[in-house]
């Protein structure tokens, strides 16, 4: 705990829940700060904002799921308790570094132990067993990712992304003929990104194979996607192009 107080994130859709889990909090813990939100949206948001020591997370909520939610973090500084009534999500939720896994409805003697253990646990790198082993492990992907547009959050699914391409301190994703900002990097993408159906082209830009109408010959190959964009090819990755795409280039 800090000298200016322990802050927690409430994430569930359900606002009893909500309201259960502040309450038995502020009663273990009378220094706290508590940010809520009722969706996965709203906690992606609230965690880059508030930064959170620790995060109640549930899993079955509208839009994305609590494990969707964590797929937005490469670094995660919180620790995580889950929430949920359903039972089936328990060795997924430990696969991610889960302090503890709350069962609904559980007990206020239940819920101080996975307190306790959340406020005592020292982080681990997420470089060392976090988020990215778990994906290789399990082999599960981002399908959606959160982007802003125009001051609202929307969901983006991934097999509608064209391209990702770094520009600045930015990435820069292409979907449906419109371009948004999110603050991951290429190489956090290309970890979390199914390499059967993303591949990197160049040190700045990553492409959906798919996506992709032609590639031009020559020492500067391009690729042509169906939506309009031309993107440079690096030397160093046009061999491994043209063995993904076989056919088709011109």
């Amino acid at each position: 705990m800090t000298d200016t107080g322990l802050k927690i994130l409430i994430v569930d859709d359900e606002d009893l829940a909500r309201q259960k889990i502040k309450r038995y909090a502020r009663e273990l813990e009378p220094l706290v700060f508590i940010e809520e939100s009722a969706n996965g949206l709203e906690a992606i948001a609230a965690v880059k904002e508030f930064r959170p020591q620790i995060v109640f997370l549930d899993i079955q909520m509208p839009g994305l799921n609590g494990f969707e939610v964590l797929d937005h973090f490469g670094e995660r500084t919180f620790a995580i308790i889950f929430q949920t009534a359903f039972d089936e999500f328990a060795i997924k939720a430990f696969e991610e570094n889960a302090c503890d896994y709350l069962l609904k409805p559980f007990t206020r003697e239940r819920f101080a132990k996975a307190f306790d253990r959340a406020r005592r646990t020292s982080l681990p790198s997420r470089g060392e067993n976090g988020l990215q082993n778990t994906l290789t492990a399990a082999r599960r992907f981002l399908d959606k990712l959160c982007v802003d547009d125009r001051g609202v959050r929307i969901l983006i699914d991934v097999d509608t992304i064209d391209a990702f391409v770094s520009r600045d301190h930015y990435t820069c994703l292409h979907s449906g003929g419109k371009e948004y900002l999110i603050d991951l990097s290429l190489q956090k993408l290309e970890e979390r990104l199914d390499p059967e159906s993303f591949s990197r082209i160049h040190r700045a830009t990553i492409v959906r194979v798919a996506a992709i109408r032609a590639m031009t010959k020559g020492d500067e190959p391009e690729v042509k996607l169906h939506c309009g964009l031309t993107l440079a090819v690096s030397r160093r990755c046009r061999g491994s192009l043209i063995e993904r795409l076989k056919v088709g280039i011109n």
